[in-house]
C-alpha cells in the first residue's frame, strides 16, 4: 500500500489553485483515454437529451483528450461551432484541425471569465478540483445565452468508498481520497452537492438548474 500512495502523490500536482494531474506524465493520455471509456456514453446521452443538434453554440470546459469536444463538432456541424478549453492544449490542437467547428482555447476557469453566448456548456469532473466551486459554476452561467443549458457532471465519491469487495484495496481507495482532501481543494462529496450550489445562484443568474443524475443541467 505504501508504494500505491508513494506512487499517487509522485503523479500528482497540487496546487493552491486545485489539482492538476501532470500533463508530462507519460501514463495522462492513458488516464484520459481510460476516464473517456467510462464516461462518454453517459455524457452523449445526457447532451443528446439537453438538446444538442445542428448550428448551436458549445463550451467544453477542461476538455482533456477531447473525445467529447470532438463529437459535439461532428453534432453541431455545419453550421455551429465548439470551443473546448483546458490549462493544457496540446492534446487538444492534436485533434481539432480534423474537426472544422472546433476551436481550442487555453483557459483557467479560477482566474478568468469565459467567453461567452453559448447555447450550451459542459463540464466533467472539472468543479470538484477547484477551491471556489460556486464562483467557477457562476462563471459558467454568465457564460450562456439565456435559455442556455448547463450541464456539469460531478462525481460523488463517497460510493468508493463501501463499493471494492476487497477490504485492503478499500482502505486503500479510503486513504487516497484522504490524502487529496488534506493536500488540495478537492470535495470528494461534491456530486451530491451540485443541485444545491446550483440553488445558490441569484435566480437572475440560473438560466438553467434541473438534476441530471450526478450531474446539474
Amino acid at each position: 500500500m505504501r508504494s500505491f500512495v508513494a506512487r499517487q502523490r509522485e503523479r500528482l500536482l497540487l496546487s493552491v489553485t486545485g489539482y492538476v494531474y501532470e500533463h508530462g506524465w507519460d501514463e495522462e493520455r492513458v488516464r484520459l483515454r481510460g476516464l473517456e471509456l467510462a464516461l462518454d456514453a453517459g455524457t452523449r446521452e445526457h447532451l443528446l437529451r439537453l438538446g444538442v443538434r445542428p448550428g448551436i453554440r458549445c463550451l467544453e470546459i477542461g476538455a482533456g483528450g477531447g473525445a467529447i469536444a470532438c463529437w459535439l463538432a461532428e453534432q453541431v456541424a455545419p453550421d455551429g461551432i465548439v470551443v473546448a478549453t483546458d490549462l493544457e492544449t496540446d492534446f487538444l490542437e492534436l485533434r481539432a484541425a480534423e474537426y472544422p467547428t472546433l476551436q481550442v482555447l487555453r483557459h483557467d476557469l479560477t482566474a478568468e471569465d469565459l467567453p461567452g453566448d453559448f447555447d450550451l456548456i459542459h463540464a466533467r469532473y472539472v468543479v470538484e478540483w477547484l477551491p471556489n466551486k460556486l464562483l467557477a459554476l457562476r462563471r459558467m452561467v454568465a457564460a450562456l445565452r439565456p435559455g442556455g443549458v448547463l450541464l456539469d457532471e460531478e462525481p460523488d465519491w463517497v460510493t468508493i468508498f463501501e463499493t471494492p469487495e476487497s477490504s485492503a484495496l478499500r482502505h486503500v481507495m479510503i486513504a487516497a481520497m484522504r490524502y487529496l482532501e488534506a493536500t488540495c481543494p478537492i470535495d470528494t462529496r461534491h456530486g451530491d452537492r451540485v443541485r444545491p450550489g446550483a440553488r445558490r445562484l441569484h435566480p437572475g443568474d440560473r438560466r438553467h438548474a434541473r438534476s441530471c443524475g450526478g450531474a446539474v443541467a
